[in-house]
């Protein structure tokens, strides 16, 4: 090589690189947050047709690949937590004593 540099791959991902001078550079793979466990479709028997059954209201909506994805968790605790503070405000949670 040009340069003098050397690279080594000690296992797959993790990379060794020597500099001309002798220093060794090393570079890991990225970390990376696993993919969530898919979700069962649940269907019910309607006219000798399959449907998918209705979600209850706040259910996090499945893709069309049937998996609930961290985006529409995180929508949904959101929403969740929007609810409650809504509510807490009407009760008057937020006042103190009323003394």
């Amino acid at each position: 090589d040009d340069t003098g540099w050397t690279v080594h791959q000690t296992h797959p991902g993790r990379f060794e690189w020597t500099s001309p001078t002798g220093r060794v550079h090393i570079r890991e793979p990225e970390p990376y947050r696993p993919l969530p466990s898919p979700v069962p479709r649940t269907w019910i028997r309607h006219h000798d047709d399959w449907q998918p059954r209705p979600l209850p209201p706040g259910t996090p909506r499945p893709n069309r690949h049937g998996l609930i994805t961290d985006a529409s968790r995180d929508t949904e605790q959101h929403l969740h937590r929007r609810a409650h503070r809504r509510r807490d405000e009407e009760i008057g949670l937020d006042d103190g004593p009323p003394f």
